[in-house]
């Protein structure tokens, strides 16, 4: 499908023309040529900007020739302009360069295509190869990987962003109505630009349906400090509160913090001002919605509005988090041709991987693999046999259940190329790895490369670990000099970056484009996908507009956990396909691609977190799995295994739901549980970690507040007993875990909880594997 757009975001857009390359004789004249150069059509199809003028009409350099005058015809200028221009200049060179003047305008648009068209047209093919050899001396001039920099070498802070990720102007841009189309290189961009509309409008909906609405609003400086912490944007929003409200419920408070960036606030006679929702929402299961807000809206509703007990009653609209769909849209649009062409490669594409080096590197414990993994590792490191210019190298990918060494194989093959690379003195190495959760991004960092520097002492090579701000986890003291910002990494000197590895979120890694990008040739030699099956392909991709064009990308997940296909809403956005992650359409498509392919893929069953007792459950979604004959270290004394304990509170009506003393006996029981397993593992060396777990807020609030009033339950503070709803889950990992069952029915069913429900197979799998040797379940057998 395409996309349209009307009058008024029209505006924005670039006009598009046929491309000279569009003549079937003189692209198949091009192409041998092209090849010879390691150039691709895409390169030709770039315009000629003003500082480059003075450089190709200069006699050395010359691309137009002597016959400026018919170049200015063919390019329908007319021939009383072309005079003037001739009587205006008396040189030659002039006169090219004021001729090339008028055509960069916006009106012409001039690219190089046009100046070898033009030549083509005229047979001279000696200034054909001049334009692309002087194409190919720029590549070498700019491409990051050129090791002499100079001091001021920085590219510009801000990048122009395209209109597709301003919401303002795509949202006046809708689809165009028509037949369903496969995906090809050709519609890729379209096809994902109308996906990601149709599910950005359909949360939208969503989102106004479930929670707008009048509420009681409360503007104090009585919050949790966290609020006040985490605010990101402290010159704007200097005063705080809170909505609480019976009819602003537990659901509607998580559906908010995840869905929305922020809440417009109305009285009766018009807007207030626009509150932020404050990050602290994630962390908390109180019955409110912390709010950061403009200086002086409180003095703004006094003066407007009466107020009892300290609160105001108004109206409140939510703004879907469209920054997000934002990131998505920006990373389609500038995705590189080559990128989308390797995301869909055909039989021919994939060729003998080579081995580029033996990996041989660590012999540490952390790292050690086993033969399937060290073979995972050998493909990651090997090098395809054959590769174009117009397209990276088909990815590989890991596909394995949990547990079974997807992250630790991600890091060892880190580690061996960036130290075979500064070993044999290549003049650059970047990675580039990325991961959907806080979690398993910190992950690479506190188990791997912090141990790795503890034993080698300062690394020949940079790690960051780069977010927005500092605290998303909060570093440890140890190791927080892997912790930066993308401001700060901006300030490095680009010669303190030749040999990097980066790690990010993948949302984040979109920040990474106005620090490293460079059109065309990208800047990260390796980029690492680590939970790929758990994100829109959209997100996959985001990272990889950074990729060379012979870059190796290595996606890494596990299709069986909570991802697109639990998340994504609307029936246009699943049918088109933005329900299935890159690395399940992948998987797929490599089936039917031969036996050469089939090396592009490991998978692995072995499994290194859980007991072999948690084993069974999760086979009903994998298959037979493995038990490591290499247990994991975790020095654990206690039970193992699944343990149920009945209630009678499993699944009730929400009249039941809402009866406090029904929903207490269940917490009751899932703490007494907690206590009893205290008491079983009194003995371990090390206090095991801890979760309890439950789908709905209001439950893990009412364990919190039980934690907290009574003396018995003083142990969970001391031993740090986490508490997280099933939304939050992904990422972690824990000794034990305490599931409470109990779910609020709507008409007798759960649809509007399924994202969230334990009864969601995606979201009961994700559960039950984050736990290494004890899964405690709370409810009742109906």
């Amino acid at each position: 499908m395409a996309h349209t757009m009307t009058q008024d975001s029209g505006q924005d857009r670039k006009p598009t023309r046929k491309p000279s390359i569009a003549d079937p004789e003189f692209s198949e004249a091009l192409k041998p040529l092209l090849s010879a150069r390691r150039l691709t059509e895409s390169d030709l199809q770039v315009n000629v900007k003003k500082e480059e003028i003075e450089k190709i009409t200069c006699p050395d350099n010359d691309l137009i020739g002597r016959d400026w005058y018919s170049f200015g015809l063919q390019k329908e200028i007319d021939s009383d302009t072309l005079n003037q221009i001739k009587e205006d200049n008396s040189t030659l060179r002039d006169r090219k360069s004021d001729l090339l003047h008028l055509l960069i305008e916006p009106k012409y648009q001039i690219r190089y295509e046009d100046i070898v068209y033009f030549h083509f047209k005229n047979d001279q093919s000696q200034f054909i190869k001049r334009v692309l050899d002087y194409l190919v001396d720029q590549r070498r001039r700019t491409e990051p990987y050129n090791p002499k920099y100079k001091k001021d070498n920085k590219p510009p802070k801000y990048t122009e962003r395209p209109w597709q990720a301003i919401y303002a102007k795509r949202s006046k841009a809708p689809p165009v109505p028509g037949p369903r189309q496969e995906l090809s290189t050709r519609n890729y961009q379209d096809k994902f630009y109308d996906t990601l509309w149709y599910e950005e409008k359909e949360h939208t909906k969503k989102l106004h349906n479930k929670c707008s609405g009048v509420y009681r609003l409360f503007v104090t400086d009585d919050v949790p400090p966290e609020v006040k912490d985490l605010l990101l944007q402290p010159d704007r929003y200097k005063e705080f509160g809170y909505i609480e409200d019976d009819a602003f419920t537990y659901d509607k408070i998580e559906y908010a913090t995840q869905a929305s960036e922020g809440v417009n606030i109305y009285k009766s006679n018009g807007f207030v001002c626009k509150a932020s929702i404050s990050q602290h929402n994630f962390s908390h299961v109180e019955q409110r919605l912390y709010l950061c807000f403009p200086d002086g809206t409180r003095r703004k509703l006094e003066a407007q509005l009466s107020h009892r007990n300290g609160h105001f009653k108004v109206k409140m609209e939510f703004e879907l988090k469209h920054s997000y769909f934002n990131n998505l849209q920006h990373a389609v649009a500038i995705i590189p041709q080559y990128v989308i062409n390797c995301l869909l490669s055909e039989k021919q594409s994939f060729s003998d991987l080579e081995e580029k080096f033996k990996p041989h590197w660590s012999e540490y414990s952390f790292m050690k693999l086993d033969d399937v993994q060290t073979q995972a590792l050998q493909m990651i490191t090997s090098v395809s046999s054959k590769h174009t210019a117009d397209s990276c190298p088909p990815p590989v990918f890991l596909y394995g259940p949990f547990g079974s060494g997807k992250t630790r194989i991600l890091a060892r093959a880190a580690y061996e190329v960036m130290t075979n690379g500064v070993s044999k003195g290549d003049p650059f190495t970047r990675i580039l790895i990325c991961a959907h959760h806080p979690q398993s991004v910190n992950s690479f960092i506190d188990d791997y490369f912090a141990r790795i520097e503890d034993e080698e002492g300062e690394l020949p090579y940079r790690v960051f670990h780069v977010s927005r701000y500092l605290g998303n986890p909060l570093p440890k003291s140890y190791n927080s000099h892997f912790y930066t910002t993308f401001d700060k990494l901006e300030d490095l000197k680009p010669e303190k970056l030749k040999n990097v590895i980066i790690i990010a979120s993948y949302n984040a890694s979109l920040n990474l484009y106005h620090i490293f990008d460079v059109p065309g040739y990208g800047y990260f030699n390796y980029v690492f996908l680590d939970e790929a099956a758990q994100v829109r392909e959209p997100e996959a991709i985001t990272p990889l507009a950074l990729a060379t064009r012979d870059a190796k990308i290595v996606l890494a997940g596990d299709d069986k956990q909570v991802g697109p296909k639990t998340l994504v809403l609307g029936e246009e956005a699943q049918s088109d396909g933005l329900d299935v992650s890159l690395l399940t359409r992948l998987t797929d498509r490599y089936k039917g691609m031969g036996p050469t392919a089939a090396t592009y893929v490991i998978t692995l069953s072995s499994n290194y977190r859980a007991h072999k007792d948690l084993l069974s459950l999760p086979e009903l979604f994998y298959g037979k799995l493995h038990a490591s004959e290499n247990k994991p270290v975790w020095h654990h004394k206690g039970p193992s295994g699944y343990r149920f304990v009945c209630s009678n509170s499993r699944l009730v009506p929400e009249c039941v739901a809402a009866n406090e003393e029904q929903q207490l006996v269940e917490a009751c029981i899932v703490l007494e549980q907690v206590l009893l397993y205290f008491k079983e593992t009194e003995n371990e060396r090390r206090p095991p970690q801890i979760c309890i777990i439950s789908s709905t807020r209001k439950q893990l609030n009412h364990i919190k507040q039980m934690v907290s009033r009574y003396p018995c339950y003083n142990i969970l503070k001391e031993k740090r007993v986490k508490f997280l709803p099933s939304f939050m889950i992904q990422g972690h990992q824990f000794e034990a875990i305490f599931l409470c069952l109990l779910e609020p029915l709507k008409d007798g069913k759960i649809k509007e909880y399924f994202t969230k429900s334990l009864f969601n197979h995606f979201v009961f799998n994700t559960v039950i594997t984050r736990a290494k040797t004890l899964v405690v379940t709370v409810g009742v057998v109906r």
